[in-house]
């Protein structure tokens, strides 16, 4: 299964065409031309993709479970999208691939435990179409024994399937951030060497030995730098979607020294493949969408017109509201023009999603601390997956309290993901992540009729 250890590093990509064809009239031109011709363009393409845009998947491309139950163990359901390979070359599915002739089936007879996990790999490909005679001095048309050569090639795709460690997925396959184990420590067998409960001799202990495994362990050391589960895993514990291989080019050294490796050297993976999902699952055991992790693959950033963005929100921005206008105005709400990802319903803040972490409603004045607006319920996404909402108290003293102050309202898109797995443009300058900010001022019914009046006026 493990690729030669050049394909690795760098990979059998297209040489760069750097002779550009020169036409004049008069000029013979061979079969040799045309192909050069197609060559300079392609490579010079690929080399733009994959030096300003980099490699992985771009769109689509989803891995979930198959439709029919018993193909689960066989095969599962890849939808159409994009990708781009380390040799900048493009990937388009057009269709959803679930059928046999358009996956291997996978591989259960190369299981093995020390590569626990299933990897799921799309590749560029071609395809020869359109034989047709070939005319030269060994043959004609009206004989059997005429060449013939494909007349045109589909450019296309295909899927692999390989068995690695955790190691191997982030070293050479570009994986990042991993945080589960295969399989995982429920589904491992108590060792009666560390777990001296499954050990008959160690059940009985003296008062010492339980009071010693009741001691919690001490607090870590604040200034000691924590270190990687496995030095050898390369990835930035904020950034899982960053992506390194093993064979890191030496670009800071020298360019004249030994060891120098330019900055335009292809780094593959095995196969110029590029990762899809991985799944930890049992031998013959179907696959299931629960199953299939594809957090961490490598992907290129969406363009801005394909971000998720606030796109309405119930409050004036930078306006004026009465503490009666605000009440009518519970919950604040904010729209979304794609569907989040929903978070389990918790009574403490999660990770990532809409909640008291991420939706922050504060109020104050400009000269002093602001305090957080208190809420009936926890900030939560609504059912349609578009809106999200803060309810806050709307009682006469939390009311009362607000008039004169300016309320501040957060949205933090770093932590907030939508159905595709990007996370919101949140300040609106076309990079995934950032903070939406907006505020009002609440202000006394006299107050707010006397600024009305020089509007008016």
């Amino acid at each position: 299964m493990e690729a030669p250890k050049k394909d690795c590093c760098h990979g059998e990509c297209d040489k760069l065409m750097q002779e550009r064809l020169h036409y004049f009239t008069g000029r013979h031109l061979a079969a040799r031309d045309f192909s050069d011709e197609q060559l300079y363009h392609r490579t010079h393409r690929y080399l733009h993709n994959r030096m300003l845009h980099g490699w992985g998947v771009v769109c689509g491309l989803e891995v979930v479970q198959h439709d029919q139950e018993d193909c689960r163990t066989k095969y599962v359901r890849v939808g159409a999208g994009l990708a781009i390979d380390c040799c900048g070359r493009e990937i388009v599915v057009e269709r959803p691939a679930c059928c046999a002739d358009e996956q291997p089936e996978i591989p259960w007879d190369k299981y093995d435990p020390s590569r626990p996990w299933l990897l799921l790999c799309l590749a560029y490909d071609e395809c020869g179409k359109e034989q047709v005679p070939v005319i030269d001095d060994k043959g004609d048309c009206s004989t059997e024994k005429t060449a013939t050569r494909y007349g045109r090639y589909k450019e296309s795709w295909k899927l692999d399937w390989h068995w690695v460690s955790k190691k191997e997925v982030h070293n050479k396959f570009g994986w990042g951030a991993i945080h589960h184990k295969c399989p995982s420590d429920a589904e491992q067998p108590p060792d009666p060497k560390t777990d001296p409960q499954q050990d008959p001799k160690q059940r009985t202990q003296n008062p010492a030995q339980q009071a010693q495994m009741r001691t919690p362990p001490p607090a870590p050391d604040p200034n000691q730098t924590p270190t990687p589960d496995d030095p050898e895993v390369h990835h930035h514990q904020n950034h899982p979607h960053v992506h390194s291989l093993d064979c890191h080019p030496d670009d800071c050294i020298d360019p004249c020294d030994d060891g120098y490796v330019s900055c335009v050297e292809t780094k593959c993976p095995p196969g110029h493949c590029v990762p899809l999902a991985i799944i930890c699952v049992k031998q013959d055991e179907p696959i299931t969408t629960d199953k299939i992790e594809m957090f961490g693959r490598p992907k290129l950033p969406y363009g801005s017109q394909r971000l998720t963005h606030v796109v309405g929100i119930n409050w004036p921005h930078g306006g004026v509201v009465t503490h009666k206008q605000l009440k009518q105005m519970n919950p604040l709400l904010v729209t979304f023009d794609r569907k989040l990802k929903a978070t389990p319903t918790r009574r403490y803040p999660g990770p990532w999603g809409v909640n008291q972490a991420t939706f922050v409603v504060q109020f104050g004045r400009q000269s002093e601390d602001l305090d957080f607006l208190s809420y009936q319920e926890p900030p939560h996404l609504l059912d349609n997956g578009l809106q999200a909402e803060y309810k806050f108290r709307s009682d006469y003293d939390t009311l009362s309290d607000l008039v004169g102050k300016i309320v501040w309202i957060t949205i933090k898109g770093d932590f907030l993901f939508d159905c595709h797995g990007a996370r919101v443009d949140g300040n609106n300058n076309g990079v995934e992540g950032g903070t939406f900010e907006s505020w009002f001022q609440v202000v006394g019914a006299e107050e707010y009729e006397e600024m009305m009046e020089e509007v008016q006026k």
